[in-house]
Formats: C-alpha cells, structure tokens, sequence
C-alpha cells in the first residue's frame, strides 16, 4: 500500500494495483451541516415526558395566542439564550406561528409569573393524584391478599392444603378489585364452586374457573338492576 495526499489534505490509501483510489479518515462535515446537528440535538434538552407533562399542564392550548387547532411545540417564556432554564416553571406550549414570531424577546412579567403559577399548581396536583394511585395500588395489594386467604379458607383440605389456584388468578383479583366486586360475592362463589367439587361435578382445577364466572355473573345481574331502576 503506498499512502498519498490529495487537494484538501484527506489521507488517501492507494492499493499497489489496478483501481480506484479509496479515500480513508473521516470527512469533516461543512459548517451549514454542523450547525443543523447541534440545533436538531439542543432541542431535545426538553424531555419527551416534561413535554407532555407541559402540554397537558396548558391543556394541549398556545399560552400566547389560546388555540388549541394548531400544532404546538414547547417554548421558553425566558429564552434560553437570555438565560432561560429547562424547567416547568419556564416552558409553556406554544404553536408554531407564536413561536417563530417570539424570537429571543423579553417576555411580559405577567406572563412568567403565570406560568410559574401554573407550573406549581400543576406540580401540587400531580403529586395530589401520585398519592391516590400510591394509596390505590396497596388496596388492590390488600384486596389480592383477602381474595387468597378466603381461597385458602374455604377450599381448605386440610390444616395446610387448599384447591390449587390456576397461574392468572392474580390477576382475575385485580380485575375484580379495578370493578370493585364486593367481598360477599367472591365467598359466595367460592363456596358454590367448592361444593359442586365436592359433589363431585366439578374437577378441582376447574373450581377457581367456575368461581370467577359466578362473580360475573352476580355483577351483571347488579348492572341489570340498576339499568332497570334507571
């Protein structure tokens, strides 16, 4: 191989034989290229989820002009290059239109301060509603616990063995507790299903199957009820 340099000082690999002469190294990108890059990855300093947590914060509506028939982006109230920071207190959404418009201007101290306004009313209530999934997640816990210890109980063979219980009873539980079948009507139908068993009109891996279509349809014959009271 014999190495040569060409008109722009790109290193170059010649083979010592007929062909073409293949260019080696890396090729710098020309300014206009560069620039694009940097801008295309600066945008992205705005997480997808801060995004969407400020969209849906300003009701998916431009903060400047209060259209909701646009496309919108996020904008900063405070520009960045004055300074402005990526946080909620200083995004906003903002259409397309308001946006190129906006350029790097100071904006309005009403604006900002209604933003952070917004932004901290907006963060109380998301920890608000944080809380309540929290403290929903341990009742279904609770209420997955209760379903296996009435499971336990009433299917009971002996002092340390019950019915087995199918892979997805777990959650059929969850689903149960998400519609909020009450407790009486999982005991009732654990305890048909164990005496068909024990009648022996129903095999024991079937129980917690059979069991689970006559919590259905106790909740149906309820919704009928209500329907019919309507």
């Amino acid at each position: 191989m014999r190495r040569i340099r060409l008109g722009h000082g790109i290193p170059e690999v010649k083979p010592q034989g007929v062909g073409p002469i293949q260019p080696v190294g890396r090729i710098p990108l020309p300014a206009r290229r560069r620039s694009r890059h940097f801008l295309r990855r600066t945008r992205m300093a705005v997480s997808k989820r801060l995004r969407f947590e400020i969209l849906r914060r300003d009701n998916y509506t431009c903060k400047y002009c209060h259209r909701s028939d646009v496309e919108l982006t996020i904008d900063h109230v405070v520009p960045q290059a004055l300074g402005g920071l990526d946080e909620a207190e200083n995004l906003v959404a903002c259409c397309m239109e308001c946006n190129s418009g906006k350029s790097s201007i100071n904006p309005d101290e009403p604006l900002v301060s209604d933003v952070s306004e917004s932004a901290l009313k907006f963060r109380d209530l998301l920890r608000m509603t944080r809380s309540w999934v929290e403290a929903d997640i341990e009742n279904e816990g609770d209420y997955v616990s209760m379903v296996l210890d009435m499971w336990q109980s009433i299917t009971a063979v002996d002092d340390t063995h019950c019915f087995v219980l199918p892979d997805n009873w777990k959650s059929t539980a969850r689903y149960w507790f998400k519609i909020d079948v009450p407790e009486s009507y999982i005991e009732y139908a654990f305890q048909i299903a164990r005496e068909k068993s024990d009648n022996g009109r129903l095999p024991r891996y079937k129980v917690f199957r059979y069991a689970a279509g006559v919590v259905g349809n106790r909740m149906d014959e309820a919704m009928r009820l209500a329907q019919e009271r309507m």
